[in-house]
C-alpha cells in the first residue's frame, strides 16, 4: 500500500484521528483521491469502510493491498456508476440495509466531461446537469 504524500507537514499516519466505531463511505474509491482516502482511513481502525466505483477488479486489488498491511480492517466494495440513477439507488439500498449509521462520507466520484450528450434517458439528463461548465 502506498503512503499518501505528506503535505506541508501533515502526516496521514499521525495526524488523522482514530476512527474506531466509525462507518465510512467513500465514493470513487478505486482511483485518485478516493483510493488514497480508502488506503489512509483503513489504517485508523474504522468499524467499517465502504467504497464505491465501477471497476470491481481494481477494488479487489485495493482490498488485497490493504488487508496485507492492515489487520482486522472491515472493508467492502459496492459497485456503483454515478452515470446511472439505478446503480446509485441500488448502492444506497445496500448500505441502508447493512448499517444503522453513516459517520463519514467522502465524495470523490465523478464523471468525465464528454461534451454535448443526447438526452435519451433520465441518466443522460442527470449527467448533463451535473457538469461544471467554464
Amino acid at each position: 500500500m502506498s503512503n499518501p504524500t505528506l503535505y506541508r507537514g501533515f502526516d496521514t499516519k499521525k495526524d488523522v484521528p482514530d476512527q474506531s466505531g466509525k462507518v465510512i463511505l467513500i465514493t470513487g474509491g478505486t482511483s485518485g483521491l478516493g483510493r488514497a482516502s480508502v488506503q489512509c482511513l483503513a489504517c485508523h481502525k474504522p468499524q467499517r469502510i465502504y467504497f464505491t466505483g465501477r471497476d470491481s477488479s481494481k477494488a479487489k486489488t485495493i482490498i488485497a493491498e490493504i488487508k496485507s498491511t492492515t489487520l482486522d480492517v472491515n472493508i467492502s466494495f459496492i459497485e456503483m456508476d454515478h452515470g446511472s440513477l439505478d446503480s446509485v439507488q441500488k448502492a444506497a439500498k445496500t448500505i441502508l440495509q447493512a448499517e444503522q449509521q453513516l459517520d463519514t462520507l467522502i465524495a470523490c466520484a465523478g464523471i468525465m466531461g464528454v461534451g454535448i450528450l443526447l438526452v435519451s434517458s433520465p441518466e443522460a439528463l442527470n449527467q448533463i446537469l451535473k457538469q461544471d461548465f467554464p
